[in-house]
C-alpha cells in the first residue's frame, strides 16, 4: 500500500499492489485505478482520467496540464501551490485527478497559521517596503 498525503500531511488515499486507489486511511472500495502509468476513474480501466509524463507533469485525459510532482515527490497543482506529497510520481496524479474530484477540499492548499489574518492592504504594504529601494543620493562607499 502506498499512502497519498494531502496538504495537511493526512492521508487522503491508497494504492494497494495492484493500483487499486481508495479514498481515505482505512482500505475500502476501489475508485479508481493505476495501469501502466495512466490513472482511471473506474476500477476496469475503461475511464482514462489522465497520465503523469517523464517530467513530472500530470495531464488529464485532454492532454491539459493539471499540475506536476517535483524530485523531491511534491505535488503542486497548476496554481504552483503545494498541495501534496507521495512515494511514487504516478501517485501525483492519483492526487489531482482522483481526489481533488471526489473531495476538492482535500487537497485544497491551506495557510500556514502565520500568514491567517491581516488585511491585503497590510499586505501590499509589506510587498511594497520589501521592493522600495532606499534613497542612495550622497552616500558613499562600496556597494
Amino acid at each position: 500500500m502506498r499512502p497519498v498525503y494531502g496538504p495537511s500531511d493526512t492521508i487522503v488515499a491508497l494504492v494497494d499492489a495492484g493500483g487499486m486507489v481508495t479514498l481515505g486511511e482505512a482500505p475500502g472500495p476501489a475508485i479508481a485505478s493505476v495501469r501502466g502509468g495512466e490513472i482511471y476513474g473506474d476500477a476496469y480501466g475503461a475511464a482514462l482520467l489522465g497520465h503523469v509524463d517523464g517530467t513530472g507533469r500530470v495531464l488529464d485525459a485532454d492532454r491539459a496540464v493539471v499540475g506536476r510532482v517535483d524530485a523531491s515527490l511534491i505535488v503542486y497543482d497548476a496554481a504552483n501551490s503545494r498541495v501534496g506529497r507521495v512515494i511514487d510520481s504516478i501517485d501525483g496524479g492519483v492526487l489531482l485527478l482522483v481526489v481533488a474530484r471526489a473531495h476538492p477540499d482535500a487537497v485544497r492548499p491551506t495557510l500556514a497559521p502565520d500568514k491567517i489574518g491581516g488585511t491585503v492592504m497590510d499586505e501590499v504594504n509589506a510587498v511594497e517596503s520589501l521592493t522600495k529601494s532606499p534613497d542612495l543620493r550622497g552616500r558613499r562607499g562600496e556597494f
